[in-house]
């Protein structure tokens, strides 16, 4: 199932094998999500993002180590790798979007053994985890 041109569900997936990202609520918060930061971040950007990580269960969240009120838990996040490895990029425009919209999150994770990414949320109220 599409939710926008660039964005399946199937890539917001749990890292468990379990389907929690096909409940409705879960699926109309994350085609949002994708309407509202990541389509038009794409869009921006011109380059391919890939989904590093969606929804979260309960269960995954605490073995990867995530908040316990984090976004992925709601169908809110994503964490993205752009195709030309531009993570600082990502956030940069990531942050344009948040202001426009006056609501979001964005953090960027920059990682020497592991692989960096971008953290990306649609909450209500404003976060930047690199600020």
């Amino acid at each position: 199932m599409n939710l926008t041109d660039n964005f399946k569900l199937s890539e917001f997936a749990c890292g468990c094998g379990c389907k929690g990202h096909e409940q409705p609520e879960i699926v109309a918060a994350l085609r949002l999500l994708c309407e509202r930061r990541l389509q038009p971040l794409r869009d921006r950007l011109g380059v391919a993002l890939k989904v590093y990580t969606g929804f979260r269960c309960v269960a995954f969240n605490k073995r990867c180590g995530g908040a316990k009120r984090s976004q992925h838990l709601y169908g809110k996040a994503a964490d993205l790798i752009p195709a030309d490895g531009n993570v600082e990029r990502v956030g940069d425009e990531a942050r344009a979007i948040m202001a426009e919209l006056r609501s979001g999150g964005v953090k960027v994770y920059r990682r020497q053994k592991r692989v960096s990414f971008t953290h990306v949320d649609d909450r209500s109220g404003r976060w930047d985890g690199n600020r």
